[in-house]
């Protein structure tokens, strides 16, 4: 069974957000790959369906990366199957933690039905600030 990775404007953001986790993203890349329907670690589940996320219909699920930040994405088709990456959040940045932040979570919903995908590999990473600095001053 064949993969295609999708990407997002707002995972790019997040991912820029989380550099430090780029290893990790591969690494769930290259699992769901190899084996999309296997779950990624003992947390990889999806959004209680009658929560602002869940309610989205999108039917995204979301893996921790680490025990604090979760990779939120969706499998779905066939043939190939698609893993649409929506981004990485941390538990306040999504609503999720141990007190629930159902405005947070609402207002994610909302991103997450707004976004477009690209096949990865289309689309190139923003640089971060620092690159795009030093950049602006090798042109001057």
């Amino acid at each position: 069974m064949s993969v295609q990775i999708r990407i997002c404007k707002l995972y790019l953001d997040t991912l820029t957000n989380h550099d430090s986790l780029r290893e990790l993203v591969v690494k769930f890349m290259t699992a769901k790959v190899m084996d999309p329907l296997s779950p990624y670690g003992g947390s990889d589940t999806h959004f209680t369906p009658d929560g602002p996320i869940g309610k989205t219909g999108l039917k995204v699920r979301h893996a921790h990366i680490t025990q604090d930040v979760s990779i939120i994405y969706r499998l779905h088709g066939s043939n190939p199957r698609l893993l649409d990456l929506y981004g990485l959040f941390s538990h306040k940045e999504s609503g999720t933690g141990n007190a629930a932040n159902i405005k947070i979570q609402k207002q994610l919903a909302g991103r997450l039905s707004n976004q477009e995908f690209t096949p990865l590999g289309q689309v190139e990473p923003k640089e971060k600030p620092a690159q795009q600095s030093q950049q602006k001053n090798k042109k001057r």
